[in-house]
């Protein structure tokens, strides 16, 4: 899913989508990226109401 980005001040939908640029992909790859490397190990996820 690309990401729409505007630097110029928008008084609406249409005119924030009138002046966009599209940029292609997402940045959440990039953000999992960042927060990899600042986090720990990975762990099993917890089964909901059994306890920690």
């Amino acid at each position: 899913m690309p990401d729409w980005t505007n630097k110029a001040d928008a008084d609406s939908f249409d005119a924030f989508v009138a002046s966009a640029h599209e940029t292609k992909g997402s940045w959440w790859s990039d953000w999992l990226a960042w927060v990899a490397l600042r986090s720990g190990e990975k762990v099993k996820a917890r089964v909901p109401g059994k306890g920690p």
